[in-house]
């Protein structure tokens, strides 16, 4: 099993095992090569947009809710006065109820056919990736581009069950899926080691 002594103070608190490829594991970083799909795409437009749309679903049920409840009201109000307009009443307030949810499904499935097509023209976005962890920074690539950044310039590290987010700004993030990897060890220990390298450039960073 390679040597991971080079750095102590970010060691994960738990002991592995050797882990086969594709995980790489020298004795001053780990890499991971992978392809991206268009699910990919989308989970990382739902962990970034998820405080937005959070914030977006409260605002649109809260405003339903109202919406309801003084329709509701006022048809209780004008059955109350004449009943012999009860059924045509009622029609009116279901298709309006039909409208609105139908409406915002309808804009949550727009917004993803779009993002789908936007993945499908990027010639970049099937190229295969390598991503490579150091205890300075994190690599990647895709094709002939690369970049390398800083932990201290990463803005956040983010992870779901089924993907890693490696933010480098606050729009941009490197997306790791956990298929990339050949069991869910693999993939808790490199999001391990990626959260506890960013959490140490930020530590000293603020102690400077």
């Amino acid at each position: 099993m390679p040597d991971r002594s080079h750095d102590e103070s970010i060691q994960p608190e738990r002991t592995s095992s050797h882990y086969p490829t594709p995980l790489l594991r020298e004795a001053s970083h780990l890499k991971i090569e992978y392809g991206l799909q268009v699910e990919d795409a989308l989970a990382f437009h739902d962990n970034h947009m998820a405080p937005q749309v959070k914030a977006a679903r409260f605002r649109f049920w809260l405003a339903v809710s109202a919406y309801f409840l003084v329709v509701g009201s006022l048809l209780l109000w004008n059955m109350s006065l004449n009943p012999e307009k009860t059924g045509a009443a009622v029609i009116g307030f279901l298709i309006m109820a039909v409208l609105v949810f139908g409406g915002s499904a309808f804009g949550g499935r727009r917004q993803q056919a779009e993002l789908k097509r936007s993945v499908r023209r990027d010639r970049t976005f099937s190229m295969t990736r390598r991503v490579i962890l150091t205890s300075d920074a994190v690599e990647s690539s895709a094709g002939p581009s690369a970049s390398r950044t800083l932990w201290e310039g990463v803005v956040k590290v983010a992870a779901t069950e089924t993907h890693l987010f490696i933010y480098l700004t606050k729009d941009q993030a490197i997306v790791i899926p956990s298929r990339a990897f050949e069991s869910e060890d693999d993939f808790e220990d490199f999001i391990e080691f990626a959260r506890q390298y960013h959490r140490v450039a930020h530590r000293r960073q603020a102690e400077e």
